[in-house]
């Protein structure tokens, strides 16, 4: 499975509502280094957007509505990771992955 990672679409039109999901993503994930003098904090605006979306996309366990706030997240296999600044990937167990619910066939 290749790696995943959740960003900014770069919509800008309601910049009110990117600033509320930036808000809200930063409660549930870490964006002190997103802070000046920080090993991101030399990130564009846009770029902290995906930097704090995708934490919580992580955090998420890559589900796709992890991704969403409000239509302004993208899953993308492209990493966004700039020089010192890593965009983070969970690796994910199976059970992870696959729906409780999904039949799996061993060959033996």
């Amino acid at each position: 499975m290749p790696h995943r990672w959740c960003v900014f679409n770069g919509e800008t039109s309601n910049l009110a509502l990117v600033r509320k999901n930036y808000k809200l993503a930063c409660e549930v994930t870490d964006c002190t280094t997103l802070e000046e003098g920080s090993s991101c904090g030399g990130l564009s605006e846009e770029s902290k957007f995906s930097y704090a979306f995708n934490g919580c996309y992580q955090r998420g366990k890559q589900k796709i509505e992890a991704c969403d706030f409000d239509g302004l997240g993208r899953i993308t296999t492209v990493n966004p990771s700039q020089d010192k600044c890593e965009f983070v990937v969970e690796i994910l167990a199976f059970e992870d992955q696959v729906d409780a619910n999904t039949e799996i066939l061993l060959k033996v």
